[in-house]
């Protein structure tokens, strides 16, 4: 599914849980409201258990991988 601002408290467990980079709700917040980003998550059991954060770089016709839990 698409990540969406409900979703962000539930990635900021998983990324603190997985030991990831630091990104603040803030971050997420902005990553997701970006045209150019995609950010996916993914649920079993109706929960969320993981997610991707993307940025396309047109230029290159390409993505970025920015952030995965």
């Amino acid at each position: 599914s698409e990540m969406v601002v409900d979703d962000i408290k539930k990635i900021i467990n998983i990324q603190q849980t997985s030991n990831l980079s630091y990104w603040s709700y803030e971050a997420y917040q902005n990553e997701i409201s970006r045209e150019d980003s995609f950010s996916i998550i993914a649920k079993s059991n109706n929960q969320t258990v993981g997610f991707l954060v993307a940025r396309m770089i047109q230029a290159e016709n390409c993505a970025e991988l920015y952030n995965i839990g």
